[in-house]
């Protein structure tokens, strides 16, 4: 068996050998003003840098592999920066417990105001299938971390760095070519 879930994966056309030649390939499924459906792929070792999704909820469905999740609350952003801030400032956060998930799980959620700073590493070659409302209107913050504030209380410090990660880090895209979707108003 190829581990991808059939159910959604032969739909999408997400097949194990998209992810060959590249360590991070993304394709955009669907997008308009409310919603945006895309699918990552993420080589086996791999990971999608700490990040979050201003203002936005999302939902995550594996569809073939393993991967891990590492995602932060937010609980203060220090002395009055702001998101469109070029500057670099410290968020703390509350970690919430490591999350490790197969095609056979059910999809992990993400809101504004809970886990919407995360990180992605897989831990074999794996697809996931992302939908984030509304879709992006500005370009999601990177993170560095910092260490630990309060080990008692869970809480984490995290540099944000701004729309640029400071690790080696680049996407591929990759055309949509699975099933077509029809919008309707």
């Amino acid at each position: 068996s190829s581990g991808i879930n059939a159910e959604y994966g032969e739909d999408l056309d997400c097949k194990n050998e998209h992810i060959k030649h590249f360590p991070h390939i993304f394709t955009k499924v669907i997008e308009n003003d409310q919603f945006q459906f895309s699918i990552f792929y993420i080589k086996k070792g791999y990971q999608l840098p700490l990040h979050d999704h201003p203002d936005m909820h999302g939902i995550m469905k594996v569809l073939f592999g393993q991967i891990r999740i590492h995602s932060y609350t937010a609980t203060t952003i220090d002395s009055d920066k702001k998101r469109s801030s070029n500057e670099k400032y410290t968020v703390v956060c509350e970690r919430s417990d490591d999350c490790v998930v197969v095609s056979d799980n059910k999809p992990i959620c993400l809101t504004p105001y809970m886990n919407n700073i995360h990180e992605v590493i897989a831990d074999t070659d794996a697809a996931f299938f992302d939908c984030l409302v509304p879709p992006y209107k500005e370009k999601c913050n990177f993170y560095r971390y910092k260490g630990v504030r309060d080990r008692e209380k869970n809480l984490y410090e995290l540099i944000c760095v701004g729309s640029e990660p400071e690790i080696s880090y680049y996407t591929v895209a990759r055309a949509y070519s699975g099933k077509k979707f029809v919008h309707q108003s």
